[in-house]
């Protein structure tokens, strides 16, 4: 009986957890991928962002890619910042986290590269990606000290391989805890950053955790 009730108990938070995920806002991302993001978040208000196109009915929420770098960027902040009440966006920037969507260049590397890279290929990328991010933090004045670095992965999200990058950065309030998932297609690199402040996790790791379970492509 006891385990019954245990299944039954389990079955319920699935379903409550599948739930909560298809409350989120999902945004189009041109016309290559969607994407679903935690109500806790809001896309950033800023010019640099181009066609922002709302269907309440449908709850979707449609983002177009402009042709200048800068409009390759979307960003997501804590809910609040976008405020004009002064309390509001004092509390919504106590907290950090991000979720970025980003398209570049893939600088000639493809799909079929990722699909088909061995495993002594991923340690070389992971060996570059390492020693670039590094770099950075060094002229940037940072300290290294609080420089985390995970292994690379190579994980497949709704049928395509992406590179996953993990590593933690010294932040202004503390480290942060940082995650890129990036894809090649059609000569671009789509990257999807998710980050938030380490002392902060419990407030975001179980939404966050979920995000990229939700994407789909065109």
């Amino acid at each position: 009986m006891k385990k019954i009730f245990l299944f039954v108990a389990l079955a319920v938070c699935l379903h409550i957890s599948a739930q909560d995920i298809n409350t989120w806002n999902e945004y189009k991302f041109g016309d290559y991928c969607s994407l679903r993001i935690p109500n806790t978040l809001e896309l950033r208000d800023e010019t640099t962002t181009t066609g922002k196109f709302i269907d309440m009915n449908v709850n979707r929420f449609s983002l177009k890619f402009g042709i200048d770098t800068p409009n390759k960027r979307i960003v997501f902040q804590p809910a609040g910042m976008n405020s004009d009440d002064i309390q509001v966006v004092r509390t919504a920037t106590s907290v950090y986290a991000r979720v970025i969507v980003e398209l570049t260049s893939s600088d000639g590397v493809t799909a079929s590269d990722i699909d088909n890279a061995t495993e002594s290929d991923l340690k070389e990328v992971n060996d570059i990606f390492y020693e670039s991010y590094l770099t950075d933090l060094k002229m940037m004045g940072q300290s290294v000290e609080q420089f985390q670095w995970f292994q690379l992965k190579r994980i497949k999200y709704s049928g395509k391989n992406a590179l996953v990058l993990h590593f933690k950065r010294p932040g202004l309030q503390g480290t942060v805890d940082v995650k890129e998932y990036r894809f090649f297609m059609r000569g671009q690199q789509l990257r999807i950053v998710i980050s938030y402040r380490d002392s902060e996790k419990t407030r975001w790791t179980s939404d966050f955790a979920k995000i990229m379970s939700t994407i789909k492509f065109q």
